[in-house]
């Protein structure tokens, strides 16, 4: 008797657990309409907390925008990654950049090293810029007299003013809107929504090491039109196949008469598939390549940083999506892009290899189906 009365007991445990995850996911909360008085006190001192990857920062630079204009005697704080120096540094939206090194041993498990400029001083606002979890044990370590972070039960921090934001990856707007609102909240405008067209990058501000791409450009002979490529990724569930993508740029070149110009890392120099194009990987500093697409007739590439910093910019640009992160909230924004995907079971998978299905998401898209996707898009931008 015993033996058939377990499973039940098993069963009715299992189903009341559910019960109470579903209602924790969808438990009713109230969106403030005001912030608390206590963080609409003169605010002198912000710290933005966003050590994260390019595409990342480039979507966040709209939200620091609102950010500044809504305290604009307050002195603002980036903690950012090395790499993406350039772009805080260019559009002068901070007052003080602090460095962040990410070191890790497994590639799901990030760590930073900040400066003790940064863990000494005490903030009056603190803001968690992300919509992820990740570094948020060093976010912590920050000292300040109000937290802003958002409405995720995995944030665990007493003191902190949280922002509504959808869990679940189909239900959330796109990163920049995301973060914009969480500004906009923060200032005490949240019957302010955002529109696709107040999604804006600041004007960069260009020193002269940046201006040297143009004598590069000369010294290569390079012409109008050239369009920028950057066929390259570090997760495997976004790059797409080299043959393919080489087939893709002759197709352009061939029709429309640009000239190709390679952007890449370090790690992409001398990439024997496009010795045709002009490589410029690992010649570039970030401020120079934003320099160079800002300037481009068009971009072609996969879904990483550059793509996402070349539809901010408003060039033409065409993303080759996989099937890693959420559509909807990763895609490169604007009337003047073109993202291409197919629609895979096993997406959006948030895995950095494919285990199982040969990235089928990305060579589901040839370029016999990708091509005239591509000439009406370049097509209806002319007309």
């Amino acid at each position: 008797m015993r033996s058939y009365l377990r499973p039940k007991v098993w069963v009715d445990s299992s189903l009341n657990w559910v019960k109470k995850r579903y209602w924790w996911w969808h438990r009713p909360r109230r969106t403030p309409d005001t912030p608390s008085p206590d963080l609409v006190a003169p605010i002198q001192k912000i710290l933005v907390f966003k050590p994260d990857d390019i595409g990342d920062v480039v979507y966040a630079l709209s939200a620091v925008r609102e950010l500044r204009e809504s305290f604009p005697k307050a002195e603002i704080t980036v903690v950012t990654q090395p790499k993406t120096r350039d772009l805080w540094d260019r559009t002068g939206l901070a007052d003080h950049i602090h460095l962040a090194k990410s070191h890790t041993k497994w590639i799901r498990f990030h760590r930073l090293t900040m400066e003790k400029a940064t863990l000494m001083p005490l903030y009056d606002l603190s803001i968690f810029l992300r919509t992820y979890p990740g570094y948020f044990k060093d976010f912590k370590k920050i000292r300040a007299r109000q937290y802003v972070i958002p409405d995720d039960p995995r944030l665990k921090l007493k003191r902190a003013f949280r922002f509504p934001i959808p869990i679940y990856p189909p239900d959330r707007e796109p990163q920049a809107y995301q973060m914009l609102n969480m500004v906009r909240w923060l200032a005490g405008r949240a019957s302010a929504k955002s529109k696709p067209g107040s999604i804006n990058l600041p004007p960069f501000l260009w020193k002269p090491e940046d201006l040297r791409v143009d004598a590069m450009l000369r010294d290569e002979g390079v012409q109008k039109p050239y369009l920028v490529a950057h066929p390259f990724n570090r997760v495997e569930t976004r790059e797409y196949p080299t043959d393919g993508f080489m087939k893709t740029l002759e197709h352009l070149s061939d029709r429309y008469q640009f000239e190709i110009i390679i952007i890449g890392g370090p790690d992409d120099l001398n990439h024997s598939s496009f010795t045709k194009f002009h490589q410029w990987q690992g010649k570039l500093s970030l401020a120079q390549t934003a320099y160079l697409i800002q300037h481009a007739s068009a971009y072609l590439g996969t879904e990483s940083g550059p793509a996402h910093l070349a539809s901010m910019l408003k060039i033409p640009t065409i993303t080759l999506m996989g099937g890693h992160a959420a559509f909807n909230e990763w895609r490169p924004l604007g009337n003047h892009t073109l993202n291409l995907k197919v629609d895979v079971d096993c997406a959006p998978c948030f895995r950095f290899t494919c285990p199982r299905y040969d990235t089928r998401c990305l060579k589901l898209m040839p370029p016999s189906h990708t091509l005239p996707l591509i000439d009406r898009f370049l097509k209806s931008l002319r007309d």
